[in-house]
């Protein structure tokens, strides 16, 4: 596989998940991570998943994905935590 239909940015738990899903749905996924190793770790066994340095085709997806910090978790509540005032 040359070419990746999806680029998915971050191995966490939630990336790592989605990565899977997809992969093994059939889509080509292309991954980066911040410590390279967890990438050379993920994609070891993976068929249709590569480094993010693999081109993406034209007809791409775009998948957004936030971290879980205090920030962005409070974005499903109108923007507090719970508890803020």
């Amino acid at each position: 596989m040359s070419e990746a239909d999806i680029g998915v940015i971050g191995l966490a738990v939630m990336g790592e998940n989605l990565v899977l899903n997809m992969a093994n749905h059939g889509f080509p996924v292309a991954v980066y991570n911040r410590t390279t190793q967890r990438v050379d770790d993920f994609i070891e066994g993976g068929q249709r998943i590569r480094r993010l340095s693999a081109p993406i085709t034209r007809r791409n997806w775009s998948i957004v994905k936030t971290s879980a910090s205090r920030h962005a978790d409070g974005a499903g509540r109108g923007g507090r935590r719970q508890g803020d005032q």
